[in-house]
């Protein structure tokens, strides 16, 4: 009996305990080719970085006890997973874009000029945390219904990439290539974690699009509304950029939500804002 309980059980200690291992290669190889300070920028753009993945965790604590509950009702779990994918996207696709464009200008002021060389690694960050986020809702139902080995080896393949294009990223672009590597992994994560849950159930097919579509083409509206921004400002400040950038983003973002296709943010948002204004309501 034990041993099948350890048998069974492993593989959520893994899904912990093979990132802590494989992904501890950032202070050794940025040490080693930028220098001790650059570890600790990039220690503090993570740091900086992670409210997405505070909400992650806030959210897989209740994700997990209701995907388990339903695991026999398929259709309604099915609903019930797409629904929350859908308004965790449109939450953190309306607000980390934005907050993406106003790095270069707050960071300075905040913090102070010593952080401005961690601010594009924070941008790439903040972007793979949201994704992480999300990803954090197929996690919890990869363990809800008894599949965490699946994540494991994903883990592996994902986290032994990082190391190695990791390395070399960091070699030709310096700590920002951590950034640039580690959001284009966390994404390829996302699509095969999305794959993986949807081909166990017909009633979550198309579960790929939906949960890379509003990344793919938000986050290209995000990198057209910098590049406008920087083009049209020129030689003026960050202050100037972000706001010539936060108002081509919304524009963007509204023709985007004109087109219909994909995710609606504005529809998502009003969801939850009456989701929200109904449990206030009933209390």
């Amino acid at each position: 009996m034990v041993q099948r309980l350890l048998g069974f059980g492993i593989w959520y200690q893994l899904t912990g305990i093979v990132p802590a291992i494989l992904n501890g290669w950032v202070p050794l190889v940025v040490g080693r080719m930028e220098g001790k300070d650059a570890v600790g920028l990039v220690n503090w753009a993570f740091a900086l970085a992670s409210v997405p993945l505070a909400m992650s965790s806030v959210l897989n604590r209740v994700a997990y006890p209701a995907y388990s509950r339903m695991q026999q009702d398929v259709e309604a779990l099915a609903e019930y997973l797409r629904t929350s994918i859908r308004r965790i996207s449109a939450v953190l696709l309306v607000v980390v874009p934005f907050g993406v464009i106003a790095l270069p200008f707050l960071i300075p002021v905040l913090f102070g000029a010593r952080w401005t060389p961690a601010i594009p690694l924070v941008q790439w960050f903040m972007l793979e945390g949201a994704m992480q986020a999300v990803h954090g809702l197929l996690n919890s139902q990869q363990y809800a219904s008894g599949h965490a080995r699946e994540r494991v080896y994903v883990l592996i393949g994902s986290s032994s990439l990082r190391f190695g294009l990791g390395a070399l990223a960091v070699m030709h672009w310096g700590i920002v290539g951590i950034g640039v590597t580690a959001t284009a992994i966390t994404l390829t994560e996302l699509y095969l974690s999305a794959w993986l849950v949807a081909r166990r159930s017909p009633h979550l097919a198309g579960l790929e699009f939906q949960v890379l579509e509003p990344f793919l083409t938000v986050g290209a509206l995000l990198a057209l509304a910098v590049g406008l921004s920087r083009l049209a400002t020129g030689q003026h400040g960050v202050l100037v950029q972000a706001l010539v950038g936060t108002g081509a983003l919304a524009v963007l973002v509204l023709v985007r939500e004109r087109s219909r296709h994909g995710l609606s943010l504005v529809g998502e948002l009003r969801a939850v804002v009456a989701h929200v204004r109904g449990r206030r309501t009933s209390s």
